[in-house]
């Protein structure tokens, strides 16, 4: 009897657990989506050279560029 009902507590909160980690993946995605495309070229920097160094190590980070 108390193993069913510390089982339902259990998976009732494995499953609230999954619902946040959810919702905070999909609101780091749009966080990052939006620090990639805010990436601006310098204007001392010539076209296609890259970036500002602070914004560029942001994509690193998240874009996967290492």
């Amino acid at each position: 009897m108390l193993d069913a009902y510390l089982m339902e507590w259990g998976g009732m909160l494995l499953r609230w657990l999954h619902v946040i980690t959810a919702i905070a993946w999909i609101g780091s995605s749009f966080f990052f989506i939006h620090l990639d495309a805010s990436l601006r070229p310098a204007a001392d920097i010539p076209t296609g050279e890259g970036g500002v160094p602070s914004q560029y190590l942001a994509w690193r980070v998240q874009g996967g560029g290492f």
